[in-house]
């Protein structure tokens, strides 16, 4: 029997490819307190990490896993540049397989580059960019038709009309981290793996927590 969902979020590394090093299996934590902001308001989320999955299953298959799982959106993060290749292969797979299940992806990478990866990847469908907490919210709304949302009174969102790229402006920005849930992972497989996460893959020998006390950096390094 297929797994269900309405949102997919898959979590890549640098190379899904070759897994000899899981780099970057790690993820942004500001991705958990906007996947647990939607999963309060009743939208059912199943996250995937593939670092934890090959962990788990050195043959795992991310295309034979979009398969198995029936679900609505889509959505990865380009947060870290090295992410790129990664998030851009996981979009290109559930094209493949479910070509009219939208795609969105956000993170700093997305922030930055928003038309060049729309303009060069048309299989990315929206990008949003800043912070994203309510323009998620607001997205997922439109794309599962949970309420009357137009495309265009969603802010930081980047998206194709037509053969146009729209941009909207960064008009919202959260103001405040204290009723975000950036603790809850049990939405992902194995979710005890998911608190067991570095850089570098999964370890046994420590547990990570997400602690969330700022947003963005005040340093203007390339990193």
């Amino acid at each position: 029997m297929k797994k269900k969902c309405d949102v997919l979020y898959i979590h890549s590394v640098r190379n899904p490819i070759s897994f000899e090093r899981p780099v970057f299996a790690i993820m942004p934590m500001g991705i958990i307190g906007i996947l647990n902001g939607l999963r309060a308001k009743g939208i059912d989320v199943l996250g995937i990490n593939l670092a934890v999955e090959k962990h788990v299953d050195p043959d795992y298959d991310i295309a034979q896993a979009l398969k198995d799982i029936e679900y609505k959106v889509l959505c990865t993060d380009l947060h870290w540049y090295v992410h790129s290749y990664g998030a851009m292969y996981v979009v290109e797979k559930s094209k493949e397989i479910n070509p009219h299940i939208p795609t969105v992806i956000g993170g700093y990478t997305s922030t930055i580059y928003p038309l060049e990866i729309l303009e060069n990847f048309p299989l990315v469908d929206y990008a949003v960019t800043g912070d994203s907490d309510l323009p998620m919210d607001m997205l997922m709304d439109y794309l599962l038709g949970r309420k009357e949302i137009m495309l265009e009174d969603i802010p930081n969102l980047v998206y194709r009309k037509d053969d146009e790229i729209i941009t909207a402006e960064k008009t919202w920005v959260e103001t405040s981290l204290d009723n975000i849930d950036f603790i809850h992972t049990d939405f992902f497989e194995h979710p005890d793996l998911v608190r067991k996460l570095t850089v570098n893959g999964v370890t046994r020998s420590f547990t990570n927590l997400w602690l969330c006390i700022a947003r963005g950096c005040k340093y203007n390094c390339g990193y």
